[in-house]
Parts: structure tokens; sequence; C-alpha cells
């Protein structure tokens, strides 16, 4: 199983067989067993230096190593503080914590994702098998800049930027990073300024997209206020700009439910009432959220102010438009940018009522998207040559400027050590066993890098021939820890402090409460006590509703046990809730929401469900009954050999799949000629088309005149309205491939402008 190796994989290697002989000592290690061991053939202060270094990067994997002088010599020993409790959780246990939180860190738009991968590793050290609960989907990619501004953020260390404005202007800022939240992909950090001799300024809101150049200012130090709360600078996309004023829309109260999940809760929701005298009015109760904390609006309003809370009443006038009925709830909210306003109400089926520059802006946008075109077939890219959307410039030609921060040059072997001493946890009893597949899988790495792993742990060692005893299969890519007297093993270790914060960011987004049993459990016996889980919950906006909490939590434990579930559920296409039982397969988020991959038993054939409209979640054991209604004993079926055997078609953003069967889904093509509607909207698994002559995307120059950008995306049909409301908020700037697509975006505009 050799493999080839380089000078960044023997550092790397080098802080794991230091790891091995300090958690297998006896007693503490002389300065000089380190010397000779790890650093032979080097003058002293180049081994003095580089046992310093060596040191620091342990502690970053979470093995702390203090000095021990009752011997009268300098020598070296663990913190045995560093070390978790043993056994303290069961396999499933933990097995159901990394169901439940790995999800995150496949997601572009979670913070700390390769820490929380780290932190799960510790948790649940099972690396052996390869299984469908811990079938993962890959590591989502990270610029430089968001990896710096997540580590200032957790150390508390200043900033260096080079920021491109939104005229177009670069500013240099030294900034003290508040909090971080994203919005429909798009990742954005609050900071205060820094500068000395600056008067203290409010903070602001960065794109972390536009920061071009950065630097972690190490021995420049702040604290956060302890009255900063992230979610007071969320906004939405159409409240970035240079106007401000309060406009109100009408929501179908069908669709209350997930619009609050989309928008956040942002804004105020007023129910309207009719009462008998047939005069409309309307009413807060039970279901206002005041929510919206930027300042006073300004700008021309048809409506009371309510003198109590300071927010704006509708007027009698508003109340009896003829487009308002007792369906409906009205939503108000903040407005900077009245054309994007306009195009996200399209997408989002909810309608403007005013103010009447508003109202007729969106009428311009539906009439302008009237004129969506049908082009020639826009075939799709063989597989895995596409970049996501992300990787492209076309959105963000302000990258071109700068390559300080995207170009990630040769990465160092901490990464690499802190995977290796996690599977050093993984190997602490007789009979213990990692395997390239499982940790593949479950680090999101390729094969060839997690066989490199297993290469360099199986030869770990220093010059005194220390090595741990290992069994390695012929033909599989698997050790095998043998136990004899004096043999070398791991240990399970505590969470690094950015770990920690990993966790509990994790926690809060999931939805988790502080003082959960299995939460308080983890925590307890992994996390670093330095970290503050309410300081963490303060800087990151990540929480869920608590009914997708406990849904996760069934879903998570029922994937961890192999158990089925069995549930209501009403699809966009069902006219009522129906009884479903599935088998899970695995779970994963999209956007802000979760979806369970699962077998369908009734119908035998895969399908997917949206956890927030799954009710009456049950449970079950592989009872005789429930077993007798799969399609086949196997306790794999087909589809999920194919997820075994090819991981990496489980996309992490494919949308949502109909549990109903009247729902075709297809791909379809779309050409973009405005790079504004990528970032204003989420286009959900959207794979750009490349050029088979040119080996590029096609159009994602946006520099170019005329340019566009070809892509695909699934398409489920007429009755799945998702697709043709988005294309119809485009202003016919987006052109498709699929006349039946087509057909249902004029459809849908004309339903709008004949009400």
């Amino acid at each position: 199983m050799m493999v080839k190796v380089n000078e960044t994989d023997l550092e790397a290697q080098r802080i794991l067989a230091i790891a091995i002989a300090l958690i297998n000592a006896k007693r503490p290690l002389p300065t000089s067993y380190f010397y000779d061991n790890f650093y032979p053939g080097r003058d002293d202060e180049v081994r003095r230096k580089s046992f310093q270094r060596d040191r620091y990067r342990l502690a970053r994997c979470g093995l702390v190593v203090k000095r021990d002088v009752s011997a009268g010599a300098a020598a070296w020993a663990i913190d045995r503080t560093s070390l978790a409790q043993p056994n303290a959780l069961t396999p499933t246990e933990a097995l159901t914590i990394d169901v439940a939180l790995l999800p995150f860190a496949s997601e572009p738009s979670f913070p700390y994702a390769e820490d929380l991968r780290m932190a799960l590793s510790k948790i649940d050290r099972s690396f052996s098998e390869v299984t469908v609960a811990r079938l993962h989907q890959r590591a989502c990619r990270r610029s430089r800049a968001q990896e710096l501004v997540e580590r200032c953020l957790s150390a508390r260390h200043a900033l260096r930027i080079t920021y491109v404005k939104a005229d177009d202007t670069q500013v240099e800022r030294t900034v003290g990073v508040c909090g971080l939240f994203s919005l429909r992909g798009v990742s954005y950090m609050v900071a205060v300024r820094l500068e000395t001799g600056q008067e203290a300024t409010p903070a602001h809101t960065y794109n972390i997209d536009r920061i071009v150049k950065a630097s972690e200012l190490s021995r420049l130090t702040y604290d956060i206020p302890s009255d900063f709360e992230v979610r007071d600078y969320i906004k939405l996309p159409f409240q970035i700009g240079h106007e401000n004023y309060l406009a109100r829309f009408r929501i179908p109260k069908q669709l209350l439910h997930e619009f609050r999940s989309e928008t956040r809760g942002r804004g105020d929701f007023e129910e309207i009432v009719r009462p008998n005298t047939g005069v409309a009015s309307s009413s807060k109760d039970g279901i206002t959220n005041a929510s919206e904390n930027s300042p006073q609006a300004s700008g021309p309003l048809t409506s009371n102010t309510d003198a109590v809370s300071g927010h704006s009443r509708p007027s009698s006038t508003l109340m009896q438009s003829e487009h308002i009925t007792n369906t409906d709830v009205i939503w108000s909210i903040t407005v900077c940018d009245t054309s994007a306003a306009a195009s996200w109400a399209i997408a989002e089926g909810i309608r403007p009522i005013e103010p009447a520059n508003l109202v007729m802006e969106w009428r311009d946008a539906l009439e302008r998207g009237l004129a969506t075109e049908v082009v020639p077939p826009l075939h799709a890219s063989p597989k895995g040559s596409a970049p996501s959307v992300a990787e492209t410039k076309w959105t963000l030609p302000y990258d071109k400027r700068s390559n300080a921060v995207s170009s990630r040059g040769r990465r160092s072997g901490l990464q690499e050590a802190r995977r290796l001493v996690a599977l050093l946890g993984a190997l602490s009893e007789d009979g213990d066993s990692i395997s390239a597949a499982a940790i593949s899988s479950r680090l999101g790495i390729e094969m060839p890098e997690a066989k490199k792993l297993l290469e360099l742990v199986s030869s770990a060692g220093g010059e005194d021939g220390n090595y741990l005893s290992l069994y390695a299969e012929e033909g599989q890519a698997r050790l095998t820890l043998m136990e004899f007297a004096g043999t070398l093993r791991g240990l399970p270790l505590r969470l690094t402090e950015d770990e920690t914060v990993a966790l509990h960011a994790a926690f809060e987004a999931l939805g988790t409460k502080a003082d959960d049993p299995l939460r308080i459990k983890v925590e307890s016996s992994y996390a670093s006590p330095s970290i503050s889980p309410e300081e963490v919950r303060r800087s990151l906006s990540l929480a869920s509703s608590d009914q997708d909490e406990s849904v996760v939590r069934l879903c998570s434990q029922a994937l961890a046990e192999g158990y089925g579930l069995t549930f209501s559920y009403q699809g966009t296409c069902d006219a009522e809730a129906r009884h479903r039982e599935v088998k899970p397969l695995c779970l994963r988020r999209s956007g802000d929401s979760w979806y369970l991959d699962a077998l369908d038993l009734a119908l035998k054939q895969e399908r997917t469900f949206r956890t927030d409209r799954m009710t009456d979640v049950i449970s079950r054991e592989k009872d005789a009954e429930f077993v007798s209604q799969d399609a086949s004993t196997d306790p794999n079926p087909a589809c999920v050999k194919t997820r075994l055997a090819a991981p990496e078609t489980n996309h992490a953003d494919s949308p949502v799949r109909s549990a109903a069967d009247a729902c075709p889904q297809r791909e379809v093509g779309l050409r973009f000629s405005d790079p504004r509607y990528l970032s204003l909207f989420t286009w959900p698994g959207l794979t750009p088309v490349v050029s088979k002559r040119r080996g590029i995307t096609d159009g994602c120059d946006g520099t170019e005149e005329g340019a566009t950008f070809d892509a695909r995306i699934l398409y489920y049909g007429n009755g799945r309205p998702w697709l043709a409301r988005h294309v119809a908020a485009c202003r016919g700037t987006v052109a498709t491939d699929d006349r039946e697509l087509a057909q249902e975006v004029r459809q849908y505009i004309s339903s709008l402008l004949g009400e």
C-alpha cells in the first residue's frame, strides 16, 4: 500500500509519531528523547525551534504537551485534561450525533465546517466500515478569506482586509469580527473598526466574497460587546441598497410557515380579520414577529402607526383592497432596493401592496418575464467536469482584481496532522480498525488522499523503532490494531477550542436546547470548558425550529440504529397528508431546510421528504410486519448499494424530490444573461454547462458584451411552481431549452397580471 508522500506529509506524520510516543509514555520523556528520535542530524537550535513548533501543532490537534521539571531536567508529558472520558457515549449515541450534525459540514454557508468534521471524528471514532448512516457528502470548498475570518472570530484576533465596496472602490480596514451569517449561499461577517485613533463606530456588514486580501493580526485582540446579537444585522437580498422605505406584501396563509422560515422571521406579520360588519381589520395576535431591527424606515406610507409598538398598521383603505382576503397575511418590511424586492416577491409567490412605485416595478418585472425564450438544447457536461456556480468568476467579477485570498497555495501539514491524530483516537483497543473507504466518507476527502492517510498511520514512528502494531489485510485498504503486552495505541482526545465552537454552532443550528440530555453528555465529555455556548449563539445566526430538531433527531436515531420510520407527509403535489413507511438512507441539508432521502416501502422507490412537512413521526424497529412491506430482504437494496459505491452522486444541494407519484422530474437547461439573478436567488443543484472545446464554463466571463451563463437544473413538471416562479422573476433574462417550463412561466405570470 505504498503511496507517494511529500514534505508536508512527512511533517504531519512526525506530529502523529510524537503524539503516539507521548500518549503511550509511562513517565515524562526528556527533551533529548525528542531531539534524537524526531529531529536527528540537526543542530540544537533547529531542534529546539522545531520541537516548539510541533508542540504548538499538537495543541491545535487537541493534545496539549506540558513541561515537567520534577526530575530536575526538562521533560515532557501530555496534559491529562486533553483526554476525553473513555466510553462516555454508546456507539449508537455517537453515531446519532454524527448523523445529525455532519450535514452542516457539507453546507458552504456553515462556518467552521472543517472544525466540525474533526470534532465529530473525535466523538464518533468508528472508521472501520462505510454504512448508509455514515455516508456523507464531500467537504465544501472554502476560500482562504473565509477560513481567516472564522479563525479570527474564534481567537478574537484583528483582521486586516482589502475590501471591494459596492461602488467598485477598494478600501483597507482593520476590523474585529463579531459575528457571521449567510443568506442564499453568500457569507457575511459583521465587524467593528479597530484602527488606531479611530472613534468607536457601529458594526458594519461585509460580504466575505468581496475580500480580496486578508491577514491575521494576532497581536491585536478585541472583545465582542456584551449586547451584540448577529441577528440584528441579517438582511434579506433587497435590504441592501441606497433606498429606505417600508413596504407591504400580501402572503397567502398556506405559504406562511415556509415563508417565515425562508425570511428567518424578518419583518412584521399581520393577520387579516373580516368581522361580520364587512369592514376589514388586522390583528397581530399570535402572529406578529417584531424582529425588524433596522432603523425607522422613511418614505410614503398609507398606514397608521401604533403609538405603543412603533410599528405601522395597515390603513382601512389598504385593508379594503380587492386583492386582500381573510385567507391572507400582510407582511411589512424595510426595502432598500425596489428592483430586487419586486423580483424577489415574484420568486416567492407573494404580491406587493404598497408603495405604488414597488407595485409598478413588480408589474414591469412580470411583463418583461413574458418574454422568456426557448433556446436549443443545452447539453449536460461530462460527469465531474463542471465547476460549481460558486467556483466560476461570472457572478463575482471583482474576484479577478486579486488572487491574494482565493489562491490556496501549498496546504500546511496542520490539517493533515489533525486528521491523523483523530484517526489515532480510533485505534485505542484490540481489534479496532480503520479503512480508506470510511476515512474518505467521513472526512469528505477523495480515496487517494484517504489511502495516503492510512499509509502515514501505518509507518508513523521515531528513530527508536516504536510503531503501532497494525495488521494490513492483503488487498484491502484497512488497518487493524493488534494489541499485545506493551503494544502502542491511541486514546480519545477532547476537542480543541475551535472544534468546540464548531460543535456548539452545529447544535445551535439544529435547534438543540442547551439542557438536552444528549447534548449535555457530549459537551461535558468532549468539549473545551473555556468556550461559552451562549457566546457562540450571539455570534452566529444558525437557529432552526423546534419541530425541525425533533424530527431530525428521530431521523438520525433511525439511521444510527437501522430502524424504519412511519409518518404523515403532505408534499406540494398532495391534496392531503398521506401515511408513509420508509427506510431512511440519508439525512442532509439544502439552504435552511432538512431533507430525508429514504426508500418508500410502498412505492419501492427512493424518495426525498422535507422534514418540516413530516408529522406524527414514529421510529419502528425492523419487526416482521414492517420488513414484509419491503420489496427485498436484502438490508442494502439497489439504491443503497448505489450510494455506497458512488457517494459523490449524492448532491447536498439537489432540490427536494416529491413523495407523490405524479411529479416526474428531469433536467432542463437555463441560459442566464444577467448575473444579478444568480446571487439574488438560490438555485439548488444548478450545474454549469462546460464547453468541451474551450474546457471552461460557457459565457462565464461577465465582462464580455452579451455574455451568457449556461447551466442545468432539475425540473419537476407543471404543478411544482418553484422553478417557474424563479425564472419568471428574472425579467426575461433567463431562457430555457424546455418548452413546458417556458409555458409554465408564462401561465404563472398571466395569473398574477390577471388578478
